[in-house]
Parts: C-alpha cells; sequence; structure tokens
C-alpha cells in the first residue's frame, strides 16, 4: 500500500512539471538543418591519368625519334657536301696537275692533222686526249662535236674546253684547253705546232667567237 502510493505520488509530481516546462518554454517552430553531405568522384580518376601519361610519354618518344632521325639525315647531308667539296678540291688538285704535265707538250708535240697522241695530234685530238687521260671522259674527234655535247659556262676553270666559231656559224673550228689567267694550250697548225696563247687575242685575230665548254 505504502509503495502504490509513492509511485502515485511520483508520477502526479512528473505530470506537473512536464505541464509547467512546456507552459514557461518557448516553443520553437525552427527545424535544425539536415547537413548532407554527397561523394563528389574526380574528374579525372588515377587510372586515366596514368593513361594519358602513357600516352605522353609515347609521344615524346616518338618526337625523339624523330629528331634523332633529322638529326642523322643533317649528318648524312653534311657528310655527302663534305665529301663532294673534298672531291671537288681533288678534282681541281688534280686539273693542276694534269696542266703542268700538258705544258711539258708545249713547243714538242707536233701538229698533225687526224692525229690524237702525244706524238702528234691536231686541235681536237689533243683536247680528246687530255679528257680522255686526266679526266676519263671520251670525246668526239671534232671540234664542233666537242663544243655542242659539253656544257657552256660564263665563267671558265681550269681544264675547261675553249671553242672558236665564225661569225653567223654555230660549227667551232678550233679548240684549245683553258689552263686559267686567260690563256689556253692548243694545237694551231703545222707551223706553229703546240703552243700557249691568250684566248682572247687569239680570237681577235681570228675573228672569232669563244665558247667555255664543260664536262
Amino acid at each position: 500500500m505504502n509503495k502504490l502510493f509513492e509511485w502515485t505520488a511520483v508520477l502526479a509530481l512528473l505530470a506537473t512539471t512536464g505541464s509547467a516546462a512546456t507552459a514557461d518554454a518557448p516553443i520553437s517552430t525552427t527545424e535544425t538543418p539536415v547537413v548532407q553531405y554527397e561523394f563528389v568522384a574526380p574528374a579525372t580518376s588515377l587510372l586515366d591519368k596514368l593513361d594519358d601519361f602513357a600516352h605522353l610519354k609515347i609521344k615524346i618518344s616518338s618526337l625523339e625519334t624523330t629528331v634523332e632521325s633529322k638529326d642523322k639525315q643533317l649528318y648524312i647531308v653534311k657528310a655527302q657536301k663534305e665529301l663532294a667539296l673534298e672531291a671537288q678540291i681533288d678534282k681541281y688538285v688534280d686539273i693542276d696537275v694534269a696542266i703542268q704535265d700538258l705544258h711539258e707538250y708545249v713547243g714538242t708535240t707536233p701538229y698533225v692533222l687526224g692525229a690524237s697522241t702525244t706524238s702528234a695530234w691536231d686541235c681536237s685530238g689533243l683536247t680528246l686526249w687530255f679528257y680522255e687521260t686526266y679526266r676519263g671522259t671520251t670525246l668526239e674527234h671534232s671540234a664542233t662535236s666537242q663544243k655542242n655535247l659539253g656544257t657552256k659556262v660564263d665563267a671558265p676553270i681550269p681544264g675547261d674546253l675553249v671553242a672558236f666559231t665564225h661569225p653567223r656559224s654555230n660549227g667551232a673550228y678550233h679548240v684549245g684547253i683553258y689552263i686559267g689567267g686567260g690563256k689556253m694550250i692548243h694545237a694551231l697548225n703545222v707551223n706553229k705546232d703546240t703552243l700557249v696563247d691568250d684566248v682572247d687575242a687569239f680570237a681577235d685575230s681570228e675573228n672569232s667567237r669563244v665558247a667555255y665548254i664543260r664536262y
């Protein structure tokens, strides 16, 4: 009986306290905001970055290969130019030697029509022998053919062919070997044989046009 009374008193007290608290405390109508967190995946995943890196590495490798190939090409071109220059220098050295050798026949080898050796030659026979001996080039035994089959140049160098033509004629009547300094070695005729002459002076004396021919 006493226990029942105690529990009844406690319940009554609790009810009174709850009502009072409810009456005295202000009622809040504002709800507490709920914070929600949403997971956002990165725009580029690690795998994508690795893939991009792999492609970049391939591009770099390709670029390096291209640069290396260009370097090789430049090296080859440079080497070819150097070899060509050396060959040209060697050719000029050989021509200098050839011109010196040709001087040995000045005043010694006679003019003989149709001949083409150091024992005797005519004008185109001398030039034929010279080109076969020192250039490895076979020319026809004809002044006109030698003039027309080569390449005409404006600035002669030692070893070029000198061809003479009469006005209003395309055929050459005489040829010689240009030795530099405006001079040539040629086989003129049976009276003068092999000699050194000034190109322009000879052309003037024969009322001729001069053509320089290169092979």
